[in-house]
């Protein structure tokens, strides 16, 4: 990773867009990698994408950290998703890779959903699976969508660094396609994703302006109260 990202609350940055389409109701990835700078509640939302508007039911779908854990959850009248890891995520030095995939599709509730840390699938302190081919509320058409804050204030807003960022639409992946251990080293680092990104898909390098999108859907983002420095030669 050559690039990332800086999430300061203090400036009130964020990344934000509208879905123009309708993807994959039931089926997706998320991958990133990310460094903490502070302890979050769960308000302050990594991802979030939904309304949540109280006379619709408060639809909405976010990953968060809450406290050291991490969390994925989907709401619609209720939580009809809710994974929080057993495990914490403590090293403030360290960049943690993160994996998120659904597929509510899947004829075992546990296949449905599942998060992945440095390539590990995680176990979970509290569960709600989803329904089979249920909507998780990632691809509603006209849905705001947000990276480091929540959709309902800006108060909640993440602090910490994020790079690499993929959506992956309509398919539902594990770590192994975004990074690998390395052979002499033995970390766990990023690799080239060679898929597609689906409809609403997007990856998010940071080489360039801050949002544009490099899966070639052009999918960009809007950037609120970033600056940019100049790399070394």
């Amino acid at each position: 990773v050559e690039r990332s990202l800086r999430f300061n609350s203090a400036d009130s940055a964020y990344l934000g867009r509208t879905l123009s389409s309708s993807g994959s109701a039931t089926t997706g990835t998320y991958s990133f990698w990310y460094k903490r700078s502070r302890v979050h509640t769960g308000a302050e939302r990594i991802f979030h994408v939904g309304t949540y508007a109280s006379g619709e039911g408060y639809p909405s779908f976010h990953i968060a950290f809450n406290n050291d854990y991490i969390e994925m959850h989907c709401y619609l009248n209720g939580y009809t998703l809710a994974l929080q890891t057993s495990a914490k995520f403590r090293d403030y030095s360290a960049w943690y890779h993160v994996v998120c995939k659904l597929d509510s599709t899947q004829g075992t509730n546990t296949n449905r959903a599942a998060i992945y840390v440095n390539g590990v699938q995680q176990e979970y302190s509290s569960t709600t699976w989803p329904a089979q081919n249920a909507n998780v509320l990632i691809n509603t058409n006209t849905s705001p969508c947000w990276i480091g804050r929540r959709n309902t204030s800006v108060n909640y807003l993440i602090d910490g660094y994020l790079a690499d960022i993929h959506f992956v639409d309509g398919t539902a992946l594990g770590p192994d396609s975004f990074a690998e251990t390395h052979e002499d080293t033995g970390q766990w680092v990023p690799i080239k994703y060679s898929g597609s990104h689906g409809t609403n898909g997007y990856h998010l390098k940071f080489d360039g302006a801050i949002g544009d999108d490099s899966s070639g859907n052009d999918n960009d983002w809007t950037a609120t109260n970033f600056s940019t420095t100049a790399g070394a030669d």
